[in-house]
């Protein structure tokens, strides 16, 4: 178990080596010289117009105000000698930004700041930095056992980089194979060299920014220095601002720098029991406590750690911006962006999956996919504006949002909502202040009225045509028992004679056609055809109340018209097939429209949420 958790040991801090190595790499990047420059010839142009403009309104102010020509701020002599000053400082601005990159480069590199604090004077260059740090904090929770023969006490003379360590660590004592030379506590070595990657990884993350924040300083630069001449801009303007601006961004490497040198120096000495850098008020080892007294302080270190640039920042005078593990937080955003984007592509692909119902085949497949893409793009265009309008808690920013929208995505596909449904209503109501479920509700009040006025003309046909001595139809018998022709028949005369010979038990029946000539027939073929003689009439009585005008069906006709459901123009090719036909058909659309409308209407619901 000691053998696997010193192999872990010194895996992790090769980790921390290579991270160093990629903050070292960083810190060495910036622009060419040719990018600043071509650039900085543009500029100017602009800003020998404004230091024309400027000599010239300050010589309007003395020819009108000639005392302002010996004025100790702005008179005459002080113009001239601050122009000469922002000439030479747009000259030597470059030099300055380019020395101050390697002396920035020589310290890191040379690890001044880590020999200074952690005594490692065995660092000599970047490339061995990673791990001597390692092993000087390594050492920490390695300490000198019952061995005496021992000449060193520590494995800092004894080992060059970590993953070295097993074969030390794990020697046993001469003539005792059942005790080591080090004792050696488990697992502490693992956690601390976790911890101690992501710190230098968050700081890679602030050095990333840093160096942006030194390019847009130096790219602007001849911008604040013209501005010099105005003598404001020297004490609270422009030209003060960005030397704190660049004063403070440069410095704000090293503070980091320290403070993590500082809090891997502490961290050390809390582990080794062997030092006395901590003791008992009145006396006593603090390591009495036991390993809870040691946890305590390393657990109080990190905390206090967040917020250590800050406070030392302050303590210096400098304004130093986000606390130590303040680029975990744009680690944890970037990790929550990414796999924000993986579940909503499948949120957004679920959600139209869902909103199919029961049709699927290849094409709604492919539309799945494609809806998938689409949500996976959209969910990383929010997760990024999360992240980036978030003040602090971004990764919790962006959790939020992905949640929010994925649980919307999949609720919209469930209510039947597609995400082009969504697209088009949201671009529809932008434009025309209206959605298609609004449409649709239009259309269904219109189809509804035009049924109710051709449903009121069908009832009126129905209910009063039985009652009609005047209409006449086809019974669809031609002749009769006697070999008689039947002519056109009255529906209440012949349902009258047919009742009255069902009454009496008769198994014939005996009615008159219109013209008044009476005919027999079966009482089976009676009840075979009066429902087509019943057609025939109500087409009949159809027909006549339109052309005779009759009142109540002309009140139906013109509600009718109103409604659209008839058309004036050819109002006498109005049968009895066809208002029944468009009932029926006008029940269908209506009943299509409506399925249409609250698909709409949950596309308006969630436009905005999920897409």
């Amino acid at each position: 178990m000691r053998e696997i958790f010193t192999s872990l040991d010194g895996a992790v801090f090769d980790l921390f080596s290579a991270i160093l190595q990629l903050m070292f790499n960083i810190v060495r990047v910036t622009a060419t010289d040719g990018f600043f420059e071509s650039i900085h010839s543009r500029i100017y142009v602009v800003l020998s117009i404004y230091m024309l403009f400027k000599v010239t309104i300050s010589l309007i102010t003395y020819v009108v105000n000639p005392d302002s020509m010996s004025d100790k701020s702005q008179g005459v002599g002080k113009l001239v000698q601050r122009i000469m000053i922002s000439i030479v400082m747009l000259i030597a601005f470059p030099m300055v930004f380019q020395r101050l990159m390697i002396y920035q480069s020589h310290i890191i590199e040379d690890g001044t700041i880590d020999n200074i604090i952690l005594g490692s004077d065995n660092i000599s260059d970047q490339q061995d930095a990673g791990d001597s740090i390692g092993v000087n904090v390594y050492d920490g929770f390695i300490i000198r056992a019952k061995d005496t023969t021992i000449s060193n006490s520590t494995l800092t003379g004894r080992l060059t980089k970590v993953s070295d360590a097993a074969s030390i660590v794990n020697e046993p004592v001469e003539n005792n194979a059942d005790e080591y030379k080090y004792e050696y506590m488990p697992f502490i070595g693992f956690a601390l060299g976790v911890l101690m990657s992501l710190l230098i990884l968050s700081f890679c993350i602030e050095l990333a920014m840093r160096v942006f924040k030194l390019i847009i300083l130096q790219l602007i630069a001849p911008i604040p220095i013209i501005s010099y001449i105005d003598p404001k801009a020297s004490k609270d303007g422009a030209f003060s601002k960005w030397i704190k601006m660049v004063g403070t961004t440069w410095a704000s490497l090293f503070v980091r720098l320290v403070v993590i040198d500082v809090i891997l120096l502490l961290i050390r000495e809390v582990l080794n029991p062997s030092t006395d850098t901590f003791t008992m008020i009145g006396g006593g080892n603090y390591t009495e406590g036991g390993i809870m007294v040691k946890i305590a302080l390393i657990i109080g270190l990190l905390f206090f750690a967040k917020n250590l640039p800050k406070f030392i920042g302050d303590a210096l005078g400098i304004k130093i911006e986000g606390g130590l593990f303040a680029g975990l937080g744009q680690i944890a955003a970037a990790g929550a962006i990414g796999l924000g984007v993986a579940s909503s592509a499948w949120s957004a692909g679920k959600g139209s999956f869902l909103a199919d119902g029961s049709k699927h085949n290849v094409g709604s497949v492919l539309k799945n996919v494609g809806a998938g893409l689409f949500g996976g793009v959209a969910g990383l265009g929010a997760g990024a504006m999360a992240a980036a309008n978030a003040k602090d808690h971004s990764a919790k920013a962006v959790r939020d949002v992905m949640n929010k929208r994925n649980a919307a995505a999949i609720a919209a596909g469930a209510a039947g909502s597609t995400w082009w449904g969504r697209t088009r209503t949201g671009i529809e109501t932008a434009l025309t202040g209206e959605n298609a479920a609004m449409r649709g509700e239009r259309r269904i009040a219109s189809m509804q009225a035009q049924k109710e006025a051709l449903t009121n003309i069908q009832s009126r046909m129905k209910s009063e045509m039985p009652k009609a001595k005047w209409t006449q139809g086809d019974l669809g018998i031609e002749f009769d028992k006697h070999g008689y022709h039947i002519g056109d028949v009255n529906y209440k005369s012949f349902m009258a004679a047919k009742n009255a010979a069902a009454a009496a038990g008769q198994t014939d029946m005996t009615f008159k056609d219109v013209d008044g000539f009476e005919h027999t027939i079966s009482m089976e073929d009676a009840e075979n055809q009066f429902g087509y003689l019943l057609k025939n009439n109500e087409e009949d009585y159809l027909k006549r109340a339109i052309e005779n005008g009759d009142g109540q069906m002309k009140d139906l006709m013109d509600i009718g018209i109103q409604t659209g459901a008839v058309d004036p123009e050819n109002i006498g090719d109005l049968d009895r097939k066809t208002l029944g036909d468009t009932i029926d058909s006008l029940g269908v659309q209506i009943t299509r429209e409506k399925a249409a409308v609250d698909k709409a209407k949950q596309d308006a619901r969630f436009s905005g949420k999920s897409s």
